[in-house]
């Protein structure tokens, strides 16, 4: 599933932005720490090296997060931040 539709079905009604409890962070913004968890990993150097240039059906860890997020305008709302310049933000699945 991509993270459009996981975003969907996490907020379907757009509802408002609350604290969750314990935490500085909103409902949103876990959301979309706990999506970048789910590709977190350690790769050594020598690992990043073998995998780069590899047939894959999927881009490093690092650009599945930092690009897909960057793009996702419910990510720049959750973070009151903007999208790189050059870059057409864009629902992703």
């Amino acid at each position: 599933m991509g993270l459009g539709r996981n975003w969907r079905t996490y907020r379907p009604g757009g509802g408002q932005c609350q604290r969750a409890p314990s935490s500085d962070l909103t409902h949103e913004q876990l959301f979309f720490i706990a999506y970048a968890q789910e590709f977190c990993v350690y790769a050594t150097p020598q690992f990043a090296a073998a995998v780069i240039g590899k047939e894959t059906a999927h881009a490093p860890d690092a650009t599945r997060v930092n690009t897909t997020l960057s793009l996702d305008p419910n990510f720049s709302r959750a973070f009151a931040c903007t999208p790189p310049p050059d870059a057409a933000q864009c629902d992703v699945w």
